[in-house]
């Protein structure tokens, strides 16, 4: 529908910056709350549920990042979100880090899963973030929030 053509007009237009998209589609949910990160590219394919209350919620993952699905829960606590998930699906294993500002930041899953970690923006409803497909890093939008390094190695 109109969503998939705005992510691909979209990627196109930064496609110097990143590979595939990852957007944050919100229909309906209570602001930035909830919403669902859809994964399209060449090597990933999927979705990430994410459902947060900022003070307690809950982040389900499904996705064919790596390999296979990787299924989880994660119970935030502690304030807006912060928390850990664990996750262990075949030969997946490894975690997703979340420390999220849901009220005004950015919401940054950080996973070995895929040799990277992935930086997923959270400062309105149609939020961009993006990963790199041959690297697995992910690297901001060039947006608003100040750019990080380009190299996502701690």
């Amino acid at each position: 529908m109109g969503t998939d053509d705005h992510v691909r007009q979209y990627n196109a237009e930064n496609s110097r910056y990143f590979s595939p998209h990852i957007r944050l589609h919100n229909p309906g949910g209570s602001g930035l709350a909830q919403g669902m990160l859809r994964v399209s590219s060449g090597l990933a394919q999927g979705w990430l549920k994410v459902g947060s209350r900022l003070a307690h919620g809950w982040l389900t993952v499904g996705s064919r990042l790596a390999h296979g699905w990787l299924r989880g829960m994660l119970r935030v606590s502690s304030g807006l979100a912060q928390g850990m998930l664990r996750v262990s699906s075949g030969s997946a294993q490894g975690w997703l880090k979340v420390g999220s500002r849901l009220a005004h930041g950015w919401l940054t899953v950080g996973s070995r899963l895929a040799h990277g970690w992935l930086t997923v923006g959270s400062g309105s409803i149609n939020d961009h973030a993006s990963i790199n497909k041959e690297l697995w890093h992910c690297h901001r939008v060039p947006a608003a929030q100040k750019s990080r390094s380009k190299n996502g190695k701690r």
